[in-house]
């Protein structure tokens, strides 16, 4: 009975093998080429591509949303991972935690190449027709030879490095073929769109250079970008709720129509040079046009500073600037002398800071550093020296807290022994002290 009893379930097993398809089925496979148009499309699968010269997802559809929720990599020499070829307003969307690559030599994460279409006006001129609308990334985006490359033949109207992204590669967007003035700019926006929520407390790290000076126009809002490359755009904004943050980087704006001028780096946020050394040195070539922004650099006691230097333009400044001490011996009753913090070479244009506010970050609670007003002068060994604001050339004093170190005291004990500290200090007016808490 058990032996017919076996035989009698393999037979009807057998007779009923379609029930059992679906453990057998292969895996769904990806989507590699979206031709459609006007759809709205998510992939969801990995995509590996190793073939040299392959291209992981290939975009040739119009007027479609896609949303990339999947991993993709071309591994082979040359690959692409997310190829835009050839079509018309699409919106792009990497979500966050999801991966382009292209780790061949000469591998490009993602490249949009096509012609680009015109529209004609109702004046009769015409404009161009973008190939994507917009293309954001909330992951990664990794690439040998680039992270994101833009051929001469094709426009894109608006990239999106928002808050959480990560790119390693440079930025390439070739001068355009046909000239259509500023109709024809990328916008490389850091930080968020306009729809996306604001949060200054995010940062986005970029040590990439972009290569865009007749292509890309840059901005940064709602952000902190961290940046220490070289750009070479057509002009550079800061936004009001925005920081950029860089250290020993170029910032290179493009000729104007006309090649009579460059273009304009503008600051209505925060340009902060400060990365803990007061040695930083960042250079624009262009106009520096700082609207109601702040400008922050680092000293130290042996007034050395950061420094912006601004080539083959002027420097406006308005709003701010703030001086904060690095962490260093400093002594009451020191002057420290900086040298100008914005220079102007290459350029009959000057700087005027006339109007800009000078502040100290006091960030010490045993010491104060304070600005000498505008126009004091110190005569040391021979030599004259002036506080001009409109220069950016400043004079600073600094002075010990009475009972500084009491007010750092954590207990009682603390206490009795800083108070020893602070009456010692004022027996010893050149004493020299560290600045930050100290073990008391």
């Amino acid at each position: 009975m058990l032996k017919s009893h076996r035989y009698l379930t393999a037979a009807v097993l057998l007779s009923c093998s379609c029930l059992l398809a679906p453990f057998y089925a292969h895996a769904e496979e990806p989507i590699r080429v979206i031709e459609d148009s006007e759809k709205e499309i998510t992939v969801t699968i990995p995509i590996t591509e190793e073939s040299a010269s392959g291209t992981g997802l290939l975009v040739k559809g119009n007027k479609n949303n896609i949303t990339i929720n999947a991993d993709i990599t071309a591994s082979g020499a040359s690959g692409t991972g997310l190829l835009v070829k050839s079509c018309t307003q699409n919106n792009i969307t990497l979500n966050a935690g999801k991966t382009i690559q292209a780790l061949g030599d000469d591998g490009i994460a993602v490249s949009f190449i096509g012609n680009k279409e015109v529209a004609a006006m109702s004046d009769g001129a015409t404009e161009p027709v973008p190939c994507v609308d917009k293309f954001i990334v909330n992951g990664s985006l990794v690439g040998k030879k680039a992270a994101i490359y833009i051929d001469p033949s094709t426009y894109v109207r608006d990239i999106y490095i928002q808050n959480g992204a990560s790119l390693q590669g440079n930025i390439i967007a070739d001068k355009p073929t046909v000239n259509y003035g500023t109709t024809t700019l990328t916008f490389g926006n850091f930080g968020v769109d306009e729809q996306a929520k604001v949060d200054s407390n995010l940062k986005i790290s970029y040590s990439g250079n972009i290569h865009g000076e007749d292509s890309i126009s840059m901005k940064i809002v709602g952000t902190t970008l961290e940046y220490a490359g070289t750009a070479e755009v057509s002009g550079l904004t800061i936004a009001q709720n925005a920081t950029l943050l860089t250290s020993n980087a170029n910032y290179i704006m493009s000729y104007t129509q006309g090649g009579a001028s460059r273009g304009s780096f503008i600051n209505s946020g925060t340009l902060d040079l400060s990365d803990g050394k007061a040695t930083t040195v960042v250079n624009i070539t262009g106009e520096y046009n700082q609207q109601n922004g702040d400008l922050r650099v680092e000293f130290n006691s042996d007034a050395e500073s950061d420094h912006l230097q601004v080539n083959e333009g002027g420097a406006v400044i308005q709003g701010s600037i703030t001086l904060t001490p690095q962490v260093d011996y400093y002594f009451n009753g020191q002057t420290i002398k900086l040298d100008p913090i914005v220079t102007v070479v290459a350029s009959d244009k000057t700087v005027d800071a006339s109007t800009a506010i000078v502040k100290t970050n006091n960030i010490s609670p045993v010491l104060t550093f304070t600005v000498a007003d505008d126009g004091t002068k110190i005569v040391e060994n021979g030599k004259e020296y002036v506080c001009d604001y409109t220069k950016t050339q400043y004079i600073i004093k600094v002075e010990r807290v009475d009972q500084g170190y009491q007010s750092v005291a954590d207990d009682k004990i603390s206490a009795g022994i800083a108070s020893a500290i602070d009456n010692d200090k004022k027996k010893k007016k050149e004493d020299r002290f560290y600045m930050w808490r100290v073990p008391i």
